[in-house]
């Protein structure tokens, strides 16, 4: 939240696109409760600047996304280049 102050108030209009954390071989419930912290900085959007969360969470499957349990495989780095190109092109083609 502070980051997002702090460049509103050089630019007032900015867009934020945030991501959560993806899944890994030992995230837990810190992870999920990080997860859902990211979530509620969408509430900090306003019409002029909007903050827009990545779900890079949902869906990523750490033991058949990622190389080593951390770090994404081929399949991972597809599932997660599809989610934000598809933030980047919703919040591009809603302004």
């Amino acid at each position: 939240g502070k980051i997002i102050a702090r460049v509103r108030a050089i630019n007032p209009s900015a867009t934020f696109l945030v991501a959560q954390i993806i899944p890994n071989a030992s995230s837990g419930g810190d992870l999920v409760a990080l997860n859902r912290e990211i979530e509620k900085l969408a509430a900090l959007s306003t019409e002029a600047s909007r903050v827009v969360i990545v779900d890079q969470y949902s869906g990523f499957v750490f033991e058949t996304d990622t190389w080593d349990g951390l770090h994404p495989n081929k399949s991972g780095n597809e599932k997660m280049a599809i989610r934000w190109f598809d933030a980047v092109n919703r919040t591009l083609t809603a302004r």
